[in-house]
């Protein structure tokens, strides 16, 4: 429905407010649903394996955007960030997929001084995955959200993605949507890693 208000005339009294493009559903005689575009528009956000400054313009599920190059043994730190592009959001969760012949998953380090509450961090077999909130919403710009460290275990190229299809920004108005995840994530930006002997 566009704005306005709908009259349903189910069977008992009720009312729902909704934001356009939510599905409502409403019952009782009488309920009225009102459709309310007083909210922003909703943010947009990338999550990124690189640094701001070397990023690649956005390019969704983009890889390879940047290449290091570490010796077998050492300790590789892989920071994401959540790049908000308009908007503020409130959660970030990141599924990042990576090469477990390639690197070990050691620990990461969520950034809590901005994401006070930790969802989800868990790390091993390929997959890392975190999940984050803050009480204090994130507007337009780039955030630490956390950093992985890995150990390299042998030569070859290392390439991280962030998985689309798992990952999610929450546009800050989701509480204000009757619950519904307002999700900002519009692209990602992977990194590869060069493993020398």
């Amino acid at each position: 429905l566009a704005t306005g208000t709908a009259t349903i005339t189910p069977t008992a009294g009720s009312a729902v407010s909704a934001v356009p493009g939510q599905s409502v559903a409403v019952t009782g005689t009488g309920a009225t649903a009102t459709i309310d575009d007083a909210l922003p528009p909703p943010a947009t956000a990338q999550l990124s394996l690189v640094p701001p400054v070397t990023q690649a313009p956005i390019q969704s599920s983009s890889t390879g955007v940047t290449s290091t190059s570490s010796p077998v043994g050492s300790q590789i730190t892989v920071p994401i960030y959540v790049d908000v592009t308009s908007g503020a959001v409130n959660a970030a969760a990141a599924t990042v997929d990576y090469p477990a012949d390639l690197l070990q998953y050691d620990s990461t380090q969520i950034n809590s001084a901005v994401w006070g509450t930790t969802m989800q961090n868990s790390g091993g077999a390929g997959v890392v995955q975190v999940a984050t909130s803050t009480s204090a919403p994130q507007p337009a710009g780039s955030v630490l959200l956390a950093t992985i460290t890995f150990t390299a275990l042998a030569p070859g190229t290392a390439t991280l993605t962030l998985d689309a299809t798992s990952s999610q920004v929450a546009d800050v108005n989701n509480a204000l949507a009757g619950g519904v995840p307002l999700d900002a994530l519009d692209a990602t930006a992977g990194a590869s890693y060069t493993i020398t002997p």
